[in-house]
């Protein structure tokens, strides 16, 4: 049994089942050849198309299913005339709602089929093996991360000024010019921490944002009294022989489970503007780096 879910529910949305042979090379590895393919519609409003929680049998055609990218094949209402079907082959299945995942829907991310036999972190094992068919989620406990900062080598003023001098080489290079002819030089307006948890298949709830500034390794912040809008000459002088980090001066409160494939994820984002002409007016561009904290 395989189970998904989707809020794609348009007459247009398809399921592609392809049926492959597995040949075993010299070294071990396995090669997937294609044998056929069948088209499932899923949300199809034609009178003629079966209801649900009716079996139905599917016809296997010959070729790829990225024949199905052709233009004579936009309308699914044509792909019987258009495909070769080869004889004697069909594939039976039945579609069903299954309202009981409605409570696990966030564990798996939309449109991907998945076996109820697979490793699921934040369901229970289920004894009949199917963890979907009749889903449990484990307990979830609240945590709290506190005095989190982040370090970038060589240091946080090499790296800056690093990625600084590339988007402005970048932007440079593509002749990113202001509307008086002036090349524009961006600089760093904020940078922000996104935290959230993941097991494998998804984030278990959207990751939060928060917004880190930069600390001495006393956990100072810098006192040159500049701006988040600062340029980066003056970042450079607030940017002391101290060893400086991105800290968070505020706890995150998370939410997690007792299973080894948890794991929170940390993506660094950078943003940047640039004045353009006298009014100012603000341009952002967006640079961002993931790093993965496993649960021990």
């Amino acid at each position: 049994v395989l189970y998904f879910h989707t809020a794609l529910q348009l007459p247009d949305t398809l399921v592609v089942v392809e049926l492959a042979a597995l040949a075993v090379r010299p070294d071990g590895s396995q090669h997937a050849l294609g044998r056929g393919f069948a088209v499932l519609e899923l949300f199809t409003n034609r009178p003629e198309a079966p209801a649900a929680d009716v079996p139905r049998r599917l016809t296997l055609h010959h070729g790829s299913p990225r024949g199905l990218l052709h233009p004579l094949l936009k309308n699914a209402v044509h792909h019987a005339n258009l495909l070769k079907a080869i004889e004697g082959a069909h594939l039976d299945c039945v579609i069903k709602s299954h309202p009981v995942m409605l409570s696990v829907m966030h564990l798996l991310p939309e449109n991907v089929l998945v076996s109820g036999h697979e490793n699921i972190p934040g369901l229970a094992v289920s004894p009949t093996g199917d963890a979907l068919l009749r889903p449990q989620l484990l307990k979830m406990l609240p945590y709290s991360l506190s005095r989190l900062s982040v370090s970038l080598q060589p240091s946080l003023e090499k790296f800056e000024n690093h990625l600084l001098q590339l988007i402005n080489d970048d932007c440079h290079n593509t002749n990113q010019a202001g509307p008086d002819d002036t090349l524009r030089t961006f600089i760093i307006q904020e940078r922000r921490l996104h935290v959230g948890v993941h097991n494998g298949w998804c984030f278990l709830e959207k990751p939060q944002v928060v917004v880190l500034e930069p600390l001495t390794s006393t956990g100072r912040a810098r006192t040159d009294g500049s701006p988040k809008r600062s340029t980066l000459p003056k970042d450079s002088l607030a940017l002391t022989s101290l060893h400086q980090v991105l800290g968070l001066r505020s706890s995150l409160d998370l939410k997690l489970t007792n299973h080894k494939a948890l794991a929170i994820v940390f993506q660094l984002e950078y943003v940047f503007f640039a004045p353009i002409g006298r009014e100012t007016t603000v341009r952002e561009m967006q640079h961002t780096h993931t790093h993965t904290l496993s649960q021990p």
